[in-house]
């Protein structure tokens, strides 16, 4: 499994598994930065053999870190605060080559890419994840709130691929909703279906999709906050660093 933090708002993935202070051999951040340098210079050139390609294609596998406790785990931690608004975080073509890059290098490599993306699809970093995925997990809340903002999200997401040169809306439209799959959070045995039925009513509507099903995948269930306050929080000052 490679696990890509690509939430452009600085994600929190190195936290959650304790990795603050482990030496890492990339960063998404060192990735772009890289790439946006090489296409500003020129040295990005036409590849009519593919050399190239099978070059970048190692380099995107050795930028994942083996995580210690978990042989099968590798992971890519995201985006330096310091560098949020920075220039090269918004080369759209930086950005398409590196998602594309690292999804190539996991599956090629036989595993499993899961990146985590945030909720921004006109940011190019997610937008270019959302054209390399094959699925596209939801983890929201049966809850109104949630329900809303997923229903816009996805709207959202639509019209971001619906921009992409020789797309149609309804391409983009098929594309989306044939790679959702929704899980939700924090539930009880029954307290997920009266939500999701009003999302499914609401997008059906704003697309214009007479009876639009949306597929649910999986179920996180109520924690106890005792359990719950162990698994998110260290008594470990170095992780936070």
């Amino acid at each position: 499994t490679f696990l890509v933090d690509a939430d452009a708002n600085v994600g929190s993935m190195i936290y959650h598994l304790r990795i603050a202070n482990q030496d890492t051999n990339a960063t998404l951040t060192s990735l772009l930065k890289t790439r946006a340098a090489r296409l500003e210079s020129g040295s990005s050139q036409p590849d009519p053999h593919g050399l190239q390609n099978i070059a970048l294609a190692g380099e995107f596998l050795r930028s994942f870190t083996p995580y210690q406790d978990i042989p099968a785990l590798n992971f890519l931690p995201g985006i330096a605060v310091k560098d949020l608004g920075t220039k090269f975080l918004e080369n759209n073509l930086a950005a398409d080559v590196v998602m594309k890059g690292l999804f190539d290098a996991g599956t090629s490599a036989n595993g499993v890419v899961l990146m985590d993306v945030g909720i921004n699809p006109a940011n190019p970093i997610h937008s270019a994840a959302l054209r390399n995925a094959d699925a596209i997990a939801m983890v929201i809340k049966a809850e109104i709130p949630d329900i809303a903002h997923t229903r816009h999200w996805i709207i959202e997401m639509i019209d971001t691929v619906a921009k992409i040169p020789g797309w149609s809306e309804k391409q983009a439209r098929e594309y989306i909703l044939s790679r959702i799959n929704i899980c939700y959070n924090m539930v009880s045995a029954a307290g997920w279906e009266r939500p999701h039925n009003v999302l499914q009513e609401a997008l059906g509507a704003d697309l214009k999709v007479s009876n639009l099903v949306l597929t649910v995948n999986g179920f996180l269930p109520i924690v106890p906050p005792n359990i719950a306050d162990t698994a998110v929080n260290s008594a470990t000052a170095r992780d936070l660093y």
